[in-house]
């Protein structure tokens, strides 16, 4: 016997299709690709004008590959930042059963032009402002076909480019949405804090949909229809946490950045377009706060910070206008989210971490600790081990390692201990451990001990040799501007 209920395969055409028929009229806001030597300027669409335009775009994908017009599954690469053609490409691409690969700029040729190969990109859509990095890249990226500059119609597109606009205004903006298998690939990301070459993860749409549902728990990032949300974390990296397709299926607002995530810029579109909810690295929370202006910050609600551990003075200085700062831990092989920093009932008899802590799994995601044996740690908030995951959202094999075959256990990198409550506190990346006579000291909590002082700006701990310990620790310390610091006070 089988359930009797309906079966639906989980795609990612469906959360657009939401957000169209229900939340249709709700406004998205950009900053517009430009000039130069011009003043940024919005551009102000809906939820159905992105599912206009999808479609247009997934009409136009045929005509980009047309030795393989009548296949699913090619590549689309893209060079672009948090914008409204580049959320089209979100939906758009993998919404017609193809392959879209956001690609990090900041990588460099080699590695940029390495994943685009290993992608087997035939098609990349790019900003103008990465056209210096396009050429650079072409000769390298034999395998691509075109190269199309995401830019307004008023802005010249150099010969050898083709012009997005032009591309999809020539189609229609009807589209029927294909029906697949949910395990269809949708999604790759290349890793880009490993070391040596990237690793691609490929996301299927199962995998996307769970991990967009799961993001909208109120205990995690618990987006709602009246939210105004900033994400300030890249559209290019780990799909900008879910952000997008998150905001998606609860029809909020999203005001998209562009390339200019500068302190001043974020104030400015904060205070303007009234942003509940903004997410991003420490750094960004710190520019926030030091160039905001009386009023810039007064619409926001609450942040969600990762990418590193976030400096107690950051939140403690939100936290005094009343904002809390939920932290956040998780990997490109996570879809990325691992573990959030929410608090937990009281009459559990374990409230939110301490500081130290960078959050707990949620349903869907299962984490544990195993010493170099295998053998599972204990959760006492002592016992060190490797972090490992299982999940719905969670890496089975890399790009090309198909035959690699599967572990019980995703195995992370990172040493870590986690709480009676499940809360995780990351010692360290595995490699990244310092040895020093026999005991292993963490860089990251030498790190966090430094930031504590509040004319510390930032700090880095690294190992070099010792005669006598093997290892010891160095620290790299940079004051708060205007400030003196000695190394009697660190």
């Amino acid at each position: 016997m089988t359930g009797k209920m309906r079966h639906k395969p989980l795609l990612i055409s469906d959360m657009l299709d939401y957000a169209h028929r229900i939340h249709g009229d709700t406004e998205i806001v950009s900053v517009d690709a430009i000039p130069a030597d011009s003043k940024p300027y919005y551009v102000r669409t809906s939820w159905s004008g992105v599912a206009r335009r999808s479609a247009r775009l997934a009409n136009a994908l045929g005509a980009l590959a047309p030795n393989e017009s009548n296949a699913q599954g090619i590549t689309f690469g893209t060079l672009s930042s948090n914008n409204h053609r580049h959320l089209e490409l979100y939906f758009g691409i993998p919404g017609s059963g193809h392959i879209i690969h956001t690609i990090n700029p900041r990588m460099g040729i080699e590695k940029i032009s390495y994943s685009i190969n290993k992608a087997d990109d035939r098609v990349v859509f790019f900003d103008p402002e990465y056209t210096e990095l396009v050429k650079e890249i072409q000769s390298l990226c034999e395998g691509v076909s075109h190269w199309v500059m995401l830019a307004p119609q008023a802005l010249p597109v150099e010969d050898g480019f083709l012009s997005y606009e032009k591309l999809i205004q020539a189609e229609s903006d009807q589209f029927d949405w294909p029906v697949f298998d949910e395990v269809t690939p949708a999604a790759i990301c290349f890793t880009s804090g490993t070391t040596g070459r990237p690793k691609g993860v490929v996301y299927n749409h199962r995998s996307v949909v769970i991990h967009t549902m799961m993001l909208n728990n109120a205990d995690v990032f618990g987006f709602r229809a009246r939210d105004n949300i900033l994400p300030v974390v890249p559209m290019y990296h780990v799909n900008a946490w879910g952000i997008p397709y998150a905001a998606a299926i609860c029809g909020a607002k999203l005001v998209l950045p562009s390339h200019d995530v500068s302190g001043e810029a974020l104030n400015a579109l904060i205070r303007a377009e009234k942003v509940s909810v903004t997410a991003g690295v420490p750094l960004v929370l710190r520019r926030l706060l030091d160039t905001a202006k009386p009023g810039d910050l007064d619409s926001l609600q609450r942040c969600f910070v990762g990418g590193a551990d976030c400096p107690v003075d950051i939140v403690n200085e939100f936290k005094a206008m009343n904002i809390p700062v939920t932290k956040t831990w998780g990997m490109t092989e996570l879809s990325p989210l691992g573990a959030v920093d929410t608090e937990k009932n009281a009459s559990s008899g374990h409230a939110q971490g301490d500081r130290e802590t960078t959050g707990r799994p949620q349903f869907g995601i299962s984490l544990t600790i195993l010493d170099d044996d295998g053998k599972a740690q204990p959760w006492d908030g002592l016992s060190q081990g490797e972090l490992v995951a299982d999940g719905h959202w969670t890496i089975d094999s890399y790009l090309g390692d198909d035959d690699h075959g599967r572990e019980a256990w995703f195995r992370t990198g990172d040493i870590a201990a986690i709480t009676p409550g499940g809360y995780i506190k990351i010692k360290d990346r595995k490699k990244d451990m310092i040895k020093s006579g026999g005991e292993w000291i963490s860089s990251i909590e030498l790190e966090r001990i430094a930031n504590v002082h509040r004319q510390v700006r930032s700090s880095c701990a690294i190992a070099v040799p010792s005669e006598h310990w093997g290892e010891r620790p160095l620290l790299f310390v940079e004051s708060q501007p205007n400030t003196t610091l000695n190394t009697d006070e660190v």
